[in-house]
């Protein structure tokens, strides 16, 4: 059985993750920047915008994930603090 601190032990680590994503697009959004400044050709621009594109996208459905993740966990600490598990 899961205790209280695990629970928010858990909590905090799928935040820090779900921090981590959103930067990881905040950064795809500069490479993005830096793909449609460069002189390259358009073809080329378009494979690496594809990627960035693939990729944030793969971020978008993991924040998804822990985001209900941690709702679930939020739910199982307010049974916890309510006193309806022992832990």
């Amino acid at each position: 059985m899961t205790n209280l601190a695990q629970i928010e032990a858990r909590m905090d680590q799928y935040e820090s993750a779900v921090i981590d994503l959103y930067e990881g697009i905040r950064d795809a959004a500069a490479v993005v920047d830096l793909i449609i400044a460069d002189d390259d050709m358009p073809r080329r621009k378009s494979r690496r915008l594809q990627i960035v594109r693939r990729t944030t996208q793969r971020s978008k459905e993991s924040i998804a994930l822990f985001e209900r993740a941690l709702a679930n966990l939020e739910a199982e600490r307010r049974r916890y603090l309510a006193g309806e598990v022992d832990g």
